[in-house]
């Protein structure tokens, strides 16, 4: 096997980059190098790497310790010498994922990724952990649980702030074997046309009639699979009865319907028309610009002035040789043109990038995203692909490869291309707000304070969940009119938000009913003296209508150490048998439950 200090370069200085463990492999003797060796492997393994240089044993020992008992005869399989072999004839690279286990070192989700070196059986083999990449592709979209109560109440004020984003909302309910019946809220009545959807019964087929042919099966195939894990979305046509064909986005997802055998499901429809047309003004304008560069074959300064107009909607461009990673600005903001040696290696440029402005969360997608080795394997035979990205630049942005200058049929150069998105991102993520916050008290609704309890709990997080209702709150409702009672919500929320801290959870749980989980592992004293504290701010609530009547909570709690599974139902169960021994005393009172909740099934 030829000494590892021949191989190329450019692959071992992008590899040590993103892959901590290196390994330089022959493959038709069965034997490696240890180029680098940091961190990512455990003890065990890090002590079989370097006791032996046969790579199938020391690969098959590896896989033994590191990887969960489900996933090792697939590993065992996959990284067969003879079947890696052909597969890197084949394909140049490839990567393989596995879980390791938990209790070796703490992290999970690992990549190992095998790339092709010379004609003689020759590969480079990498280890790196992806767990933070592995936890954003689980993360979906928060449910949009709205109950009919908080629904009803805030209809107005939910229906004005989405009129102003030409956004509104729409509820569908299934039942076995009748036509599904939609209803929809006055602002899609207004963005589809006034006098449109007058009755429940016919708008489900009125809607459906009115999307384009091309686009109805994939609508279609977008209902059928939301269910309450999984919000589904879809982009289409649909004839709109003045204005003609419209683009219009829409996504919702099942929530829990208050009849039996009745599947409900909620969402919203956006109109993306002006939107659409401005990107594909943008995509013509960038044909224009590859047909002139193909064509007449012209220089950098020829290039700049026929896509110069392109610096409106794109904050930078760049011509990227994809053989030697050289590359030419077409034009670029002066804040991006800092980190971009346009006499350099555009790797080096996109790694200055990444590490001085691109945001922690988003850096794994990009490093993957703009990794030339990779490149022509993930376009494909596409026009272009995309990823989204945070930076401390532009804010969120959308960056592009699109092939040009094909030679046989292969592209030589690629368009880097750099759009700034911000301003949809934060469209976006104000109706993910709006799902996610109780109207009235400006505190977690239900479903968002549950899923963030039970993602804490799954991470065996610590501390005290307490549930909690107003005393008499029924007569004060009933005695001082359902606007008292609504104020009294109000100043109970404000309260929770005075009391906890940003990284402890509080929730409407509905009606008159809160909860709030503080985190940390602490004495039942020491919880008892912050619960206390937010005791001494419910007595200070004054509200004139209620004149001598003092506002009153009882309070239920159950401690969770970490130390087993458990659910947010098993806390709540504890928690609501506790508050009710606390309403049998007067005044602003806490129960601790004696019974721990019970572990979780796996």
């Amino acid at each position: 096997m030829k000494d590892n200090r021949n191989l190329d370069f450019k692959i071992l200085e992008a590899l040590s980059v993103e892959y901590p463990s290196v390994y330089y492999v022959d493959l038709d003797k069965d034997t490696f190098i240890l180029y680098r060796l940091e961190g990512d492997l455990n003890t065990e393994a890090r002590g079989l790497a370097k006791s032996t240089n046969c790579l199938t044993q020391t690969l098959l020992d590896i896989i033994d310790i590191v990887v969960v008992d489900e996933q090792k005869e697939y590993m065992k399989r996959e990284t067969d010498r003879k079947k890696v072999k052909k597969r890197l004839e084949a394909e140049g690279s490839f990567v393989l994922r596995y879980r390791a286990e938990p209790n070796l070192s703490g992290r999970e989700f690992f990549e190992m990724l095998f790339v092709k070196v010379g004609d003689e059986g020759n590969a480079v083999i990498a280890f790196r952990c992806v767990d933070d990449l592995a936890r954003q592709l689980e993360t979906t979209m928060a449910e949009r649980d709205l109950a009919k109560e908080e629904l009803a109440r805030n209809r107005v004020e939910t229906e004005r702030t989405l009129s102003n984003l030409s956004t509104g909302l729409w509820t569908m309910e299934r039942r076995e074997g009748k036509e599904p019946k939609m209803y929809m809220d006055s602002t899609i009545r207004m963005l589809l046309g006034q006098g449109f959807l007058a009755d429940e019964e016919d708008t489900y087929q009125e809607w459906l009639g009115r999307i384009h042919n091309e686009d109805r099966k994939n609508v279609i195939t977008s209902l059928r699979s939301m269910s309450r894990e999984n919000f589904s979305e879809s982009t289409y046509r649909w004839k709109h009865p003045l204005k003609g064909w419209i683009w219009l986005r829409a996504g919702g997802a099942q929530v829990e319907s208050t009849e039996k055998d009745v599947l409900q499901y909620r969402g919203y429809v956006v109109n993306i028309t002006e939107s659409i047309e401005k990107e594909e003004a943008s995509k013509k304008k960038l044909q224009s610009a590859y047909d002139s560069v193909n064509e007449k074959n012209k220089e950098l300064q020829e290039q700049m002035q026929i896509v110069g107009g392109l610096m409106k909607s794109f904050v930078a461009i760049y011509y990227v040789d994809r053989f030697d990673g050289s590359f030419e600005e077409i034009g670029a903001s002066d804040s991006i043109r800092e980190l971009f040696d346009s006499k350099g290696d555009i790797q080096k440029s996109f790694l200055n990038w990444c590490y001085f402005a691109v945001k922690e969360h988003s850096r794994d997608s990009y490093i993957e995203f703009v990794n030339l080795f990779t490149l022509m394997k993930r376009i494909g035979d596409k026009e272009f692909i995309a990823c989204e990205y945070e930076d401390s630049v532009v804010g969120w942005s959308r960056a592009l490869w699109i092939p040009t200058d094909y030679e046989k049929g292969i592209p030589k150069h690629f368009l880097f291309a750099v759009q700034d998105i911000d301003e949809e991102k934060r469209m976006k993520n104000h109706l993910l707000e709006i799902s996610e916050i109780d109207g009235m008290t400006k505190i977690r609704n239900r479903t968002s304070g549950q899923k963030q309890v039970s993602e804490l709990l799954k991470e065996r997080t610590a501390g005290l969940f307490c549930i909690m209702d107003c005393d008499h709150f029924k007569l004060i409702n009933d005695t001082h009119g359902h606007a008292v009672g609504d104020q009294v919500l109000i100043e109970i929320a404000n309260c929770l938000k005075q009391s906890f801290r940003d990284v402890d959870v509080t929730m409407r749980l509905g009606g008159d009913e809160f909860g709030f989980y503080i985190t940390g592992k602490n004495t039942r004293l020491i919880y008892k003296k912050s619960v206390e504290r937010f005791f001494s701010k419910i007595k200070k609530i004054s509200i004139e209508q209620l004149q001598d009547i003092n506002v009153c909570v009882s309070v239920g709690a159950v401690e969770y150490d970490g130390s087993y599974k458990t659910s947010f139902d098993e806390l709540y169960t504890a928690a609501d048998r506790a508050m009710y021994l606390s309403k049998k005393h007067e005044g602003n009172y806490l129960t601790f439950s004696d019974k721990e909740p019970t572990e979780a099934s796996e």
